[in-house]
C-alpha cells in the first residue's frame, strides 16, 4: 500500500493523488471520476448545474493529456481548466 509519503508530487496535490489512489482500493475507475465530478456535484446539491457536461451547465472541464478511464494517472498531466466557461491561469 502507497503511503502519502511515497507518492509522486503534484502541482495541484493532493486532489490529482487522492482519486488516483482510489483504483489501487478496488474501486472502479469511472466511479473514482464520478466521485470528483457528478457525484461530488450532488452531494453538494449543486447537481442541477455542474457535475456533467450537458447544455445550460457551468461550463467546468479539467482537460489532461490522456484518458484518465483507461489510466487514471492522466490526472497528473493537467493542461487545462475551464472554470463557468472561462479558461483558468494555472501559470501563477
Amino acid at each position: 500500500m502507497r503511503t502519502r509519503e511515497s507518492a509522486p508530487e503534484s502541482r495541484t496535490e493532493p486532489f490529482p493523488e487522492a482519486v488516483i489512489e482510489l483504483p489501487a482500493c478496488g474501486v472502479p475507475t469511472d466511479v473514482a471520476l464520478a466521485s470528483t465530478t457528478s457525484l461530488a456535484a450532488k452531494a453538494c446539491g449543486i447537481a442541477d448545474r455542474t457535475g456533467r457536461l450537458r447544455a445550460g451547465m457551468d461550463a467546468d472541464l479539467l482537460i489532461v493529456d490522456g484518458d484518465p478511464l483507461r489510466e487514471i494517472t492522466a490526472l497528473r498531466g493537467v493542461r487545462t481548466v475551464v472554470s463557468r466557461g472561462r479558461e483558468v491561469d494555472l501559470t501563477g
